[in-house]
Order: structure tokens, then C-alpha cells, then sequence
């Protein structure tokens, strides 16, 4: 068994392909590479970019999923030396809005720590598996998870967005969050997003609500705790940049 599997020692990334290529793949490998980094891999982001290419030489559309993890199977570490996992799942290749909204609720049996290590997508992933059967349980399409200062954090996996008069906010990487490659995405097609920290009160206040990621996209939420929040009349319109910024057209 590796040290992924044995001990959470990788980090992964999970990156849309649209007609044989991958939007947004600066993003993800600048992520993998810091995320590498900190965990004093030694990892070559061009190996990584040659990889790619040979695996979607034959693949059209769908998810692509890479994780990068430290070589050796005992707790010890004798070396950095990284190896790398590939895995590729065929879906729709163009962004979609879903038709109905989520419903959502908050996961607060277990708290996600606040330090750089939580704001990397790793491979241990379970607060978010026992946030998923939470959702599960209560018939819920996702939940929030919060930290230990009671401030929102994120979905299951992707990251939040409230409105409140117009303006777009999501928490702060100091809060906790991944450090979500679908947020700066909005950024560089329009939609100005503040980063900063805040609470259950100011998700129940919110106008609307949506998570994103850069698999699904935006997903707008139809209710919070059983609190009903508005459709935004921009969400098309966004939906619409993003396929562009593909190169997609609806």
C-alpha cells in the first residue's frame, strides 16, 4: 500500500475536459505545484503537463483526476520522490446549469481546522465523507462545513458564494477553504468576489446562494436549513461566460 493510501500523503487535483483539453489548467498546476511545495515534494509540474497530454490523446470530455503523492509505503520518510495516480471519467463537456436548486443544509459534528494545511485539496478527505452522509441522511444535496470559530467554510466539495444586495462573498483562505480554482475563474470573466469571514446568520440573510467548483461549474442554491432563497437573474448569464471562457458556446 503507498502513502496516499496508508496516510493521506497526496494532494490531488480534479480538472473538467472539454473536447480533449482542459480550461483553466494554469490554475489547477499553479494549486498542485504550491500544494507540492508545502508538502516538500519533489514534484515537476512539466512531467506533469506531458502526462496529461498523452492520457487525453484518446479522451474527449469529462473529469480528470490526478494525484500526487509521496513515494514509499513506510511511516518514515526516506524520500521525497513523488508518484502519481491518473484517473479519467467520461460526462457532458460543457457547463450546465442545473435546472433545480439545491437544497443545503450545515454539518456541524465536525469542525475543519484553520491553517495552510486545510486549504489544500488532500487526500484526507474525512471530514467531507462524513459531511456527504450527513447530507445523505437528511435528504440534503450538500452541506456547509464550518470551523472552530463557528464561520463558514465550504461544500462538500466545492467552494460557497452568498449575494446580499448585489454583492458576491466567500470566505477568506484563512477561514479554511480549498483555495478554489472556480472562484478565480469568476474572477478573471466579471464577477467580483470578496474574500472574507463570516457566519451561519449571514447564510440564512443572504439574497442567494450558490457553490462552484470547477468540475460542475456554478450551482445555485434553492434553500438554506429549509430557508428558501431567490433564484439570481445573472446565474445564465454566468453560466454563458464560463462556457465561453471554454470556448464553448451554448
Amino acid at each position: 500500500m503507498n502513502r496516499a493510501f496508508k496516510y493521506g500523503d497526496a494532494v490531488f487535483e480534479t480538472m473538467k475536459v472539454v473536447d480533449g483539453h482542459i480550461p483553466f489548467l494554469d490554475l489547477h498546476l499553479q494549486r498542485l505545484q504550491q500544494s507540492a511545495d508545502y508538502l516538500g515534494l519533489d514534484y515537476d509540474e512539466y512531467d506533469l503537463r506531458i502526462i496529461i497530454k498523452t492520457e487525453l490523446a484518446n479522451f474527449k470530455s469529462g473529469v480528470f483526476r490526478a494525484q500526487v503523492y509521496r513515494g514509499g509505503k513506510s511511516f518514515y520518510i526516506g524520500s521525497n520522490e513523488v508518484e502519481i495516480d491518473m484517473e479519467t471519467t467520461a460526462e457532458e463537456g460543457s457547463y450546465e446549469l442545473n435546472k433545480d436548486g439545491l437544497n443545503i443544509g450545515l454539518y456541524i459534528e465536525n469542525y475543519k481546522a484553520t491553517s495552510p494545511l486545510y486549504n489544500l485539496k488532500s487526500a484526507n478527505y474525512l471530514l467531507f465523507v462524513m459531511a456527504r452522509r450527513y447530507a445523505d441522511k437528511h435528504g440534503l444535496d450538500d452541506a456547509l462545513i464550518v470551523n472552530g470559530y463557528g464561520n463558514i467554510v465550504e461544500g462538500i466539495n466545492s467552494n460557497i458564494v452568498i449575494i446580499k444586495d448585489d454583492k458576491l462573498i466567500s470566505p477568506d483562505v484563512d477561514s479554511g477553504p480549498v483555495d478554489g480554482v472556480m472562484l478565480k475563474v469568476l474572477a478573471k470573466i466579471g464577477y467580483k468576489i470578496e474574500r472574507r469571514a463570516f457566519d451561519f446568520q449571514e447564510v440564512i440573510d443572504a439574497d442567494h446562494i450558490f457553490l462552484c467548483n470547477a468540475v460542475r461549474g456554478v450551482r445555485w442554491v434553492n434553500s438554506f436549513n429549509g430557508i428558501e432563497k431567490s433564484y439570481w437573474p445573472e446565474y445564465p448569464k454566468m453560466v454563458q461566460k464560463l462556457n465561453a471562457a471554454c470556448g464553448l458556446k451554448d
